[in-house]
Order: C-alpha cells, then structure tokens, then sequence
C-alpha cells in the first residue's frame, strides 16, 4: 500500500466518524483515527478544500461537520 492510499483511507475514516457524529471536535477525530493532532488537522484541512466537510468556529473550539 502506497501512501496515498494510507491519506485516502484515513480520510474515509474521517468521513464515517462524522458521519456518525453530526459536529466533531479534532481531539476526538484524531482519537478516533488514531494519529497525532497535527496530521489529523491535515487531512481535515485537506478535507475543507475538497468541499467535502466544513469548519466551524475558530482556533480551539472549532469543530468540523459534514458539508449538506
């Protein structure tokens, strides 16, 4: 397995957790996922330019949702 699609699962990942909860804090995704901080605020970073889910709020009471 390459490492793109090591990104891609660990974004699905992403997808089904907020799937399951309607708004997420980055703790509890990174949790879920099982990464570091930083690497998940990368991929939901990643995530937000795809259009694929938003970020509310800011700095550390932001949580991120699936986009409608």
């Amino acid at each position: 397995m390459n490492s793109k699609d090591k990104n891609i699962n660990y974004k699905e990942k992403i997808l089904e957790y907020l799937e399951e909860h309607a708004e997420a804090r980055t703790q509890d995704i990174s949790l879920y996922i099982g990464l570091k901080l930083s690497r998940t605020k990368d991929y939901l970073s990643e995530l937000v330019e795809e259009g694929k889910i938003i970020a509310n709020g800011a700095n550390k009471n932001r949580t991120y949702s699936l986009k409608k």
